[in-house]
């Protein structure tokens, strides 16, 4: 059975406020170190749109390009410490990903999910 979408953008919320807590703390759970792009129900979501109608391959493989990077991304900053010359343009990266793979997925989410994601 397919993830719903909503499901899974709220659990990618969820996933970024407790990496922003982390990184604001300087301190991560070993869970949060080790979650890749596949591994959250966000990720689990894109795969198994491979095989459902409605939505097109670019537009699904923009968002895996954008969603693979902001994992990969936060993976770097959770490795770094607060005082490293680049963690600032790191953050910055990642923070400029977010905003771009929530454009992303707006755009493809039906109009109720970016009612409400959107506000």
């Amino acid at each position: 059975m397919p993830h719903d979408l909503d499901i899974a953008v709220k659990a990618h919320i969820d996933w970024l406020g407790r990496l922003m807590q982390a990184l604001q703390r300087n301190h991560a759970s070993a869970e949060l170190r080790a979650e890749t792009a596949g591994d959250c129900l966000f990720g689990q979501w894109l795969s198994e749109q491979a095989a459902e109608p409605g939505h097109t391959p670019a537009d699904l493989q923009r968002i895996s390009i954008c969603h693979q990077a902001m994992h990969r991304l936060a993976a770097g900053l959770l490795q770094m410490s607060q005082g490293d010359e680049s963690y600032y343009a790191s953050l910055d990266r990642f923070c400029q990903t977010a905003i771009e793979f929530n454009r992303l997925v707006t755009a493809l989410a039906p109009p109720t999910v970016q009612a409400r994601h959107s506000a």
